[in-house]
This record gives C-alpha cells, structure tokens and sequence, in this order.
C-alpha cells in the first residue's frame, strides 16, 4: 500500500484546491492499492476557512454573521475551535473575489471589524485572523471603526476608504473596544512586507485591486501620512514590522491597535491541518497552484510544504501552469521529483480539470517506476 498525499492551492480563477486534489486523484486513478489523503491548502487568502473545516469538521463550527461586505449587508461566517479561538478570514467579507468591480473607492473593511466585534460578544478572546485576498487599501480604518474608533474630517466622524482617507484630519481611540486588551490577536498573512515603499500595500498591491497606476504616488503619500497619525496617536511605531503591508495596511492596523503575533499565513494552515505530523506516513507529495515562480518560496504554502518535505526527505512533485527556472533548481534541491506542466490556463474550470488529469495520467511511466511497479499494477521484480 502506497501513501500519496495530494496537497494542492487554489489555481485562481478556475479550480479551488479540493477540486485541484480531485483532479490530481483523478489522474492517478491507475495506480493500484494506493491511500490518498486529501489537504486542500491555503496560505490565508480564498478558501482558508473552507480548507480547515473539509480536514478538521469535528474541530470548528461556522458561526454566521450579517455584516457589511463590499458595498452592502450581507452574510458571512467564521470559525470557531474547541478551545474557543476564533477563526477570521479578511476575504470572506471584504475579499477581491467577492466583487467584479474594480473600484477600490467603494470598497471598506468595515465588515471584518464587525465579526471580530462579533467574536468578542460570545467572550471569544483568542483570534487567528487571516489576511489574504483583500480588496480594498484602506489601512484597516474600516476594521478599526467596527471597533470603536473615531475617523474625523472637516464634517465628523466618517468611515475612510482609499479615496477618501485624506480627509482624516482627526483619529479618537478612545472607544476602542476594551475587550481587545484582555485578547490574544495571531496575524496570519503570507505578506512579510513593511507597509511603505516599493515593496509595500500601495506599490506592490494596490494596482491589483483597482488603482490606476497614475495614483499610486497620491496613495502612497496618503497612507504614509494617515499611518504615522495613527502611530502618533498610539506611541508605537510598526511601520517596518512584517506583515504591515497585508490587505492593504489591514496587517499595520492590527500590529499596532491590536497587538497582533505576526505569522505566515501558508504555516498556520499548514499547522492547523496537522500536516508536520501527519506527513510522516508519505510515499510521495503532490504540490499545485496555477503557476510556480520565486515568490512561491518565500512564505506562501508551495515553499513552506516543499521545506516540509524536504526536512521530512519525502519526495515531492508539483503540479502548476508553468514553473520558473529559478524556483524549479531551487525545489529540486529540496527534493522535487518532477514538474508537471499544464501550459496556458483557460478560463473554463472543466477545462483546466482536464489538463490536470490528463498531464498526471501522462505521467503513468514515471509513477509505476518510482513505485516499482509495472503496467498490470504489479509489483516490478526486474
């Protein structure tokens, strides 16, 4: 009997990660006396909570809230464990995936404050909250409100987005829930990032959620602002701490109002799904997500899972799009078998089901010599 665990991301825009395991399973549907055991896998963004609630059921129950999502009420859940620590993922109420328009103006996360709001009302005080996937750079104002804290401008107090944040001429923390004092907050995010520069919310997210180019200077300059307000206001300053830059400057907000515990996103599902432990019983490893470059390797699941494998000496093969040469040398050190390359995406999710079946099934000459096996599924005692 042969172990073979299938450990594939979402492939954006078409297939989540259960049906991205059911297609690699699918595919190796011609190996004999074979376990699979499946782990949809997220690193904090779409699909985070849906992953620990397929491999832990027993574990978490769904706790549904109404709050505001992007431009209006609507409902949303979050998770909750057996030692009462609540599970909270920004993209389940102010996610990208949630909203087809590109207009960050409109957006808020107003609605993510409201279920950690939520949480504290049921004397919840222990919280993971997941940041990936935002829609909106807002630097958490909409997720500080729903927890007391006043924005003024020239009119009064009023809810920021990123269009609107320069007319914050004011900030009042002083109905900053008390509760937070007594909670424990872990920042799960697969962004390291500081909150400004190059590498920060504005220039290296913000295009992909809405602003034009043209605006990032402006958007820049703002949020540079409004954050050293904030931290004038608080007497501490976070600006430079890992994971600042998550979902807009959500990941600042909770450094430095929440005494947030920074973590990688890809690491704390990982752990949750007791995936260290669990691996030791591999044969083999699949990986997948719809294209494997450098940035896959720092901190996201593809390279925290490989290093996983590889301190482990399990062997691993990954399943994607296409993967860059760099990120494919540096896996093979770690113990890649072999890449399996799907070409260009298309944008049907049957269609990209299929690619994954039939370039695993390809793959059927490879598989039955690494498992010693020949053509009739017998063992190979050449």
């Amino acid at each position: 009997m042969h172990d073979i665990f299938l450990c594939a991301n979402a492939f954006k825009g078409t297939l989540s990660a259960t049906e991205a395991n059911g297609a690699i399973k699918e595919g190796l549907s011609f190996l004999p006396d074979t376990l699979f055991h499946a782990f949809p896998i997220a690193d904090g963004g779409d699909g985070t909570l849906s992953s620990l609630l397929q491999a832990r059921p027993k574990e978490f129950k769904k706790v549904r809230t109404m709050v505001y999502g992007i431009q209006k009420e609507e409902e949303s859940f979050y998770l909750v464990d057996r030692k009462n620590t609540a599970y909270i993922a920004l993209c389940e109420t102010s996610g990208l995936a949630k909203t087809e328009e590109r207009l960050p103006e409109r957006r808020t996360t107003l609605g993510f404050g409201e279920q950690i709001k939520d949480a504290l009302d049921r004397n919840i005080r222990s919280f993971v909250l997941f940041l990936g996937g935002s829609s909106s750079t807002d630097l958490g104002c909409g997720m500080l409100a729903a927890l007391g804290v006043k924005f003024i401008g020239h009119d009064g107090p009023f809810l920021p987005s990123s269009k609107t944040m320069e007319k914050v001429e004011k900030i009042d923390a002083s109905g900053l829930d008390k509760r937070i004092q007594d909670s424990h907050f872990v920042l799960a995010t697969d962004t390291s990032s500081p909150l400004l520069g190059k590498k920060g919310a504005v220039y290296r997210y913000a295009q992909q959620k809405g602003t034009p180019k043209e605006e990032l200077p402006l958007l820049e300059r703002i949020v540079e602002r409004l954050s050293r307000e904030m931290e004038k206001e608080r007497g501490i300053s976070v600006l430079n701490h890992p994971g600042a830059a998550a979902a807009g400057g959500v990941g600042f907000s909770c450094l430095l109002y929440l005494k947030a515990e920074y973590q990688s996103g890809a690491k704390a599902i990982i752990d949750l799904l007791r995936l260290p432990s669990k691996l030791r019983q591999a044969d083999l490893v699949f990986l997948g997500e719809g294209n494997i470059d450098l940035s896959s390797l720092e901190g996201k699941a593809t390279g925290v899972l490989a290093k996983l494998c590889e301190k482990k000496k399990i062997p691993f093969v990954t399943v994607s799009g296409k993967i860059e040469g760099k990120a494919r040398e540096r896996l093979r050190k770690m113990g890649l078998l072999r890449p399996i390359l799907l070409g260009k995406p298309t944008r049907k999710k049957a269609g990209n089901k299929d690619k994954i079946i039939t370039a695993v099934s390809k793959e059927r000459s490879f598989l039955e010599s690494f498992f010693g096996l020949d053509r009739q599924g017998g063992k190979n005692h050449e």
